[in-house]
């Protein structure tokens, strides 16, 4: 019987829905990751800038 109920449990959880949704989740998250890698990019770019033009023209 707990045999049984554990075969019906993992059924539950193999909805062509609910995996297509995980699958669309999993999507959005890589989408996340790569904005967030540019976003990184983007800031250590101008925080670069923002050295190079405090050097020029902040006395030293």
């Amino acid at each position: 019987m707990k045999r049984f109920f554990s075969k019906q449990k993992k059924q539950e959880f193999s909805f062509p829905a609910e995996n297509s949704e995980v699958q669309g989740l999993r999507r959005q998250v890589e989408e996340l990751n790569v904005f967030c890698r540019q976003l990184q990019n983007e800031n250590d770019r101008l925080k670069r800038l923002l050295s190079s033009i405090q050097e020029l023209v902040l006395p030293k």
